[in-house]
């Protein structure tokens, strides 16, 4: 008879209104970037992470020598998992190739990356990752390395999540902004063009399609003007010509200016396909004028 009556009595009465009104939890305390490998611990010295458009790219600094672990997650606008997530661990900024969730060798990736919250009032972004990294140079033959137990949270990011922000502001004044390369024997404009900077490294991607290809150069951010060798190491360049990527073993990038918020250069590589080397591409009278984010 109690039961009944306890039953009854919530069934009838008005609910607390606190009750209809829950919210998710939100992570509290500072930011924190940390993932096992190796037999230790990384903890980030410094974190962020920036969002374009939908694409987001969160990185987790180590001391002063470039030691970097960046993770991009193309559509991580919102919560969930991603399983397509590009993850990369880069020794320091003097290493000659990085440790990535694809294995050249035979073209699989591997890895997961799970948003558990983003807060757009604390421009917050909150997670956990994990990966098997596999050495970029497979001449060196060196050991996959797990990454493991990985996680992020309030990392704060900059830029704005779709649909948060007041919208696009003025473009880019007198600049002209351009990304483009001969393919083979077609010249290709890209005009979906993206750069990215994170603790030292600038990364400019540019997509074309019909059909679809994307071309990507990786360089230090304080470059200046100069001309340098593009191979395994950094400043290098690929590119995607569907499922098919090619990296470059040789070629070349003249920076012309990298100032005022924008860079400017030239580039030429013969790009190698690792899973058949016989199969290469060359990419000839590359240039770009591309505005920094």
């Amino acid at each position: 008879m109690i039961a009944v009556l306890v039953v009854t009595s919530c069934q009838n009465e008005p609910l607390d209104s606190d009750l209809l009104n829950i919210q998710p939890v939100q992570p509290t305390g500072p930011a924190l970037f940390k993932v096992d490998f190796g037999g230790e611990t990384f903890v980030a010295t410094a974190a962020e992470a920036t969002v374009q458009g939908t694409l987001v790219t969160i990185a987790g600094a180590r001391g002063t020598n470039g030691e970097t672990i960046v993770l991009t997650i193309a559509g991580g606008v919102t919560t969930g998992t991603y399983n397509t997530a590009v993850q990369m661990y880069v020794p320091s900024e003097t290493a000659s190739a990085f440790y990535s969730n694809t294995n050249i060798s035979d073209g699989t990736t591997n890895g997961i990356v799970t948003i558990t919250n983003i807060n757009t009032q604390a421009q917050t972004i909150s997670g956990t990752f994990s990966f098997t990294g596999h050495y970029a140079d497979v001449e060196q033959n060196l050991p996959a390395v797990p990454f493991t137990n990985g996680i992020f949270q309030n990392i704060p990011y900059t830029g704005t999540m779709p649909g948060t922000g007041p919208g696009p502001g003025p473009g880019p004044g007198p600049q002209t902004e351009y990304f483009r390369a001969k393919v083979g024997q077609q010249m290709v404009d890209f005009p979906d063009v993206i750069s990215l900077s994170e603790f030292g490294i600038l990364s400019l991607s540019g997509n074309a399609i019909d059909p679809m290809r994307s071309l990507q150069l990786v360089l230090n951010a304080n470059i200046t003007p100069g001309t340098y060798s593009l191979g395994f190491g950094v400043p290098t360049a690929s590119i995607n010509i569907g499922t098919t990527l090619y990296t470059a073993n040789t070629g070349s990038l003249t920076v012309i200016s990298n100032a005022n918020g924008w860079i400017k250069g030239t580039f030429s590589f013969n790009g190698v396909n690792q899973l058949n080397p016989s199969n290469t591409i060359s990419i000839t009278e590359g240039s770009f004028n591309v505005p920094l984010e």
